[in-house]
């Protein structure tokens, strides 16, 4: 919704089709409040530096379908984990 908002700029009709496509049962809801309970203590364990949450779940699923690499200029995926490409 957000890309198609801000990114792509769709009309206000388009929107609407858009959300109502992807919440008309055609697609099946992951239960997936496990991902983001382990993210929580991911995220504290990472005190006192405060990464964001979000951060801190793409770090927590990449650790989880054993990724190791990712390319990305974000400053949080320094010195964790994972190897960072991007540019210095």
């Amino acid at each position: 919704m957000t890309v198609s908002n801000i990114k792509i700029k769709v009309s206000k009709e388009k929107l609407k089709k858009i959300y109502t496509d992807l919440n008309n049962g055609s697609f099946g809801i992951v239960e997936d409040i496990h991902v983001y309970n382990e993210t929580l203590e991911r995220q504290i364990s990472y005190f006192p530096q405060r990464l964001p949450f979000f951060d801190c779940l793409y770090i927590e699923i990449m650790n989880q379908m054993g990724i190791e690499k990712i390319v990305t200029f974000d400053k949080h995926f320094k010195d964790k984990e994972i190897e960072v490409i991007g540019r210095e």
